[in-house]
C-alpha cells in the first residue's frame, strides 16, 4: 500500500501514490515545487488585477494545484485521463460555484479551441512527456491559439537525466523519436508502462519556444525534469 517506507521515493519522501497505473506517481498532492509556486502567483495577480484568471490544467490528476488556482478565485479547466467527476463535484460544492470545470479526456485530442477563449495561465506538471513529441507540438499549438497576449505558461516533462532515464531505450534518439517505456527496474519502481517522450531542459525549451512562446526561465529539478515558464507574447 502507498505511504510505507519502501514506497518513498526520493530525499524529498514524494512516495508512489498511483494515477492511471501507467503514466508515474502523484506528486502535486505530496508537495508544491518552485513550478507550482510561480503559477499560482501569477494567477493571484491576474484574479487581483481583473477579477478572475482563466487557467488550464493539463493532466492534473487529482485536482491537487487546480484547487490551488480555484482557491485563489481564478476560474480552471482541467482536462485528465482519470475520473475526477466526484472529487471536482464534492470541491465545487464546498466553493458554491462552479470553480472547476472537469473533463475525462485524452488532452490530445481534445478540442480546446472549439469553445474556450482568452486564457490567462497554461499549467501542466509531466504530463507531456507523456505523450509523443509532435502530439505536444499541436497540443501547445492549440493552447497558444487561446491564450491572451498577456498569457504565459509553466510547464514541465520527464526528463532524460532523471534516474528514468537511466535505462530509457531511445535515450540516444533524436527527443522528435524517443517514444518508449522506461526500463523495467525504473517501470515497476515509478510505476511507469506507458511509452515515454524525455527531454533535456534545451530540448523542452526549444520545443515551446517553436511554438511562438518567450521562455522567461528554464531549469531542470533536482530529479531531473526539465520546467519552465514562457510567456505567449512581447512585453
Amino acid at each position: 500500500m502507498p505511504g510505507t517506507d519502501s514506497e518513498i521515493l526520493n530525499p524529498l519522501g514524494d512516495r508512489l501514490l498511483s494515477t492511471t497505473g501507467r503514466h508515474g506517481g502523484n506528486v502535486s498532492s505530496q508537495r508544491v515545487d518552485e513550478l507550482d509556486l510561480l503559477s499560482l502567483e501569477f494567477a493571484k495577480k491576474q484574479v487581483k488585477a481583473s477579477g478572475t484568471s482563466l487557467v488550464i490544467d493539463i493532466g492534473g490528476g487529482d485536482a491537487a494545484q487546480s484547487k490551488r488556482f480555484a482557491e485563489l478565485g481564478a476560474d480552471v479547466l482541467l482536462v485528465d485521463l482519470t475520473d475526477q467527476s466526484e472529487n471536482i463535484a464534492s470541491f465545487n460544492r464546498k466553493m458554491g460555484k462552479l470553480a472547476i470545470r472537469f473533463y475525462q479526456a485524452d488532452a490530445t485530442k481534445f478540442e480546446f479551441e472549439k469553445d474556450i477563449r482568452n486564457v490567462n495561465v497554461l499549467y501542466s506538471q509531466r504530463m507531456l512527456g507523456c505523450i509523443k513529441y509532435n502530439e505536444a507540438l499541436e497540443l501547445l499549438q492549440s493552447l497558444f491559439e487561446i491564450t491572451v497576449p498577456t498569457g504565459r505558461c509553466f510547464l514541465s516533462t520527464g526528463g532524460l537525466n532523471t534516474e528514468v532515464g537511466l535505462d530509457y531505450p531511445h535515450r540516444d534518439l533524436p527527443v522528435s523519436q524517443r517514444w518508449a517505456p522506461p526500463g523495467r527496474a525504473m517501470g515497476e519502481k515509478h510505476e511507469i508502462f506507458a511509452p515515454q517522450c524525455l527531454y533535456l531542459e534545451s530540448e523542452f525549451v526549444d520545443l515551446v519556444r517553436s511554438i511562438g512562446f518567450v521562455v522567461l526561465k528554464s531549469w531542470t529539478s533536482l530529479f531531473g525534469n526539465p520546467k519552465l515558464v514562457a510567456r505567449k507574447g512581447e512585453m
